[in-house]
């Protein structure tokens, strides 16, 4: 089973980190809120303390098996991701997406995504030179130097398996939720931050002209870390 753990009390809050992260990656988030917030923090397969192999096309059943009824489903960059997909498969009051896309790869018909190129060069990088693939990784997210130095106690304190980080660029690379994302049962709410190098704020039309509600806030890959980011709001 994949590691987790539940941290205070009130309404349901699950929590997705992103690519070659853990849980936690949140721990601020949650000392702040966890006197409102039951937070449900998983670690991805491969990643953190999820020391358990599972075929990344079955990530989101296993994500299924932890999560409280009515939750309030958070996820960050390639939790973002899986979190469309769970929509698609179970009911959740409420999904917000943070810094993510329902498709990462750019194609003719994508604007908004990484060019397959520098994505295969990363893969490749990540094989031959994992550890500082990861740091160079980790300052993309943020241009603050305290944060960017927590980043990376967070890595080395809860460092990922190479299966686990190969598994989440192949999430990566092969998703594309545009279709799902439109049609879930729920609204999802958005947060973009203005800085962000991987995903870039001009999304916010695509998500706006399917009626999907943007926040954007200041900050890079990692709004969630601003004071202004709000769970239910």
């Amino acid at each position: 089973m994949l590691f987790h753990k539940s941290i205070g009390k009130g309404q349901n809050v699950v929590l997705l980190h992103g690519w070659g992260f853990s849980g936690a990656v949140f721990d601020n988030l949650v000392a702040k809120n966890k006197n409102y917030y039951r937070f449900t923090i998983i670690d991805l397969p491969g990643h953190g303390k999820s020391k358990i192999q599972i075929d990344h096309t079955l990530w989101a059943d296993e994500i299924i098996n932890l999560i409280p009824r009515n939750s309030i489903l958070i996820g960050w960059s390639l939790g973002g991701i899986i979190g469309i997909k769970i929509a698609t498969k179970i009911n959740l009051q409420n999904l917000i997406i943070v810094a993510s896309t329902p498709k990462f790869i750019r194609s003719i018909d994508w604007e908004f995504g990484i060019d397959s190129e520098t994505f295969n060069n990363f893969s490749k990088s990540l094989i031959e030179y994992p550890n500082e693939t990861l740091r160079r990784f980790a300052k993309l997210q943020t241009s603050s130097k305290r944060q960017y130095s927590q980043l990376l106690t967070t890595i080395n304190n809860n460092p990922p398996s190479r299966n686990g980080m190969h598994d989440g660029l192949k999430i990566l690379k092969k998703y594309d939720l545009r279709k799902e994302i439109c049609s879930l049962k729920i609204q999802p709410t958005v947060y973009l931050g203005k800085v962000d190098k991987l995903i870039p704020i001009e999304i916010k039309s695509w998500y706006e002209k399917n009626n999907i509600k943007v926040k954007i806030l200041d900050g890079g890959h990692m709004p969630f870390l601003t004071e202004e980011f709000k769970i239910n709001s």
